[in-house]
């Protein structure tokens, strides 16, 4: 975590409420079925890039509240099921300590 340090800890998102400081992150799920073409063209985006379709996923989120908030650091990240095999618990310690690049691919 120390890579952290000095990470913005909020997104500037403008909001109709005031934001609690008392750290509850009540959140809602909606599901949406993506137009087959639209499924396939993301699909075709994360092979060119050799990348799973879930990082192409997040940079798209990013870039949404990056044009949302004008916000140019932000920290994001995902989790992940299924990874408790004892052959990847490495990599996962891996990218846990991996440094945050609030702008991958640039540079």
């Amino acid at each position: 975590m120390a890579n952290l340090a000095g990470a913005p800890t909020r997104i500037a998102l403008k909001h109709d409420f005031a934001p609690s400081d008392a750290g509850l992150m009540r959140g809602s799920r909606r599901e949406r079925n993506l137009a087959p073409v639209v499924a396939d063209g993301l699909r075709r985006l994360a092979l060119r890039h050799s990348t799973p379709v879930s990082n192409v996923l997040l940079a798209l989120f990013k870039l949404l509240l990056h044009r949302a908030t004008r916000q140019e650091d932000m920290c994001l990240g995902m989790i992940f099921a299924n990874r408790n095999h004892p052959e990847i618990e490495g990599l996962n310690r891996l990218f846990r300590e991996c440094p945050a690049d609030p702008h991958p691919g640039h540079g």
